[in-house]
């Protein structure tokens, strides 16, 4: 079994990720640590194993609230890692584990972990 790296923060509210264009919904993120996150969406992630993960990476963007009233957002490149239907069999609990970001990417969720999150 996965062991968590980082806690997990349970987001405010929830946020939107998008596809990379931004012409599709993905679903909404729901908890954020430094290492990974979870999000809802009406998608489940296909089970085919690369590197122990369930589909390959991912490559979305997540909309924040920014500190100014707009959408601050981030590119994400993240591996699912579990998928999970829920009560409702239109939705699904997807995990991902981040993948390595650096500069400006890495300090903003650093940020949202410490005030977008309780």
């Amino acid at each position: 079994m996965d062991q968590r790296i980082a806690s997990r923060r349970w987001m405010s509210q929830p946020m939107p990720c998008v596809g990379q264009g931004e012409h599709y919904f993905i679903g909404q993120l729901v908890n954020l640590s430094e290492t990974g996150m979870m999000i809802l969406s009406d998608q489940a992630v296909e089970e085919e194993p690369v590197d122990n993960t369930l589909g390959g990476v991912q490559r979305f963007n997540v909309l924040f609230p920014s500190d100014h009233g707009g959408t601050g957002k981030v590119q994400i490149e993240a591996d699912p890692v579990w998928c999970e239907a829920t009560d409702n069999e239109n939705c699904f609990r997807i995990g991902f584990r981040l993948k390595s970001m650096t500069g400006p990417k890495n300090l903003m969720i650093r940020h949202w972990v410490k005030y977008c999150t309780h």
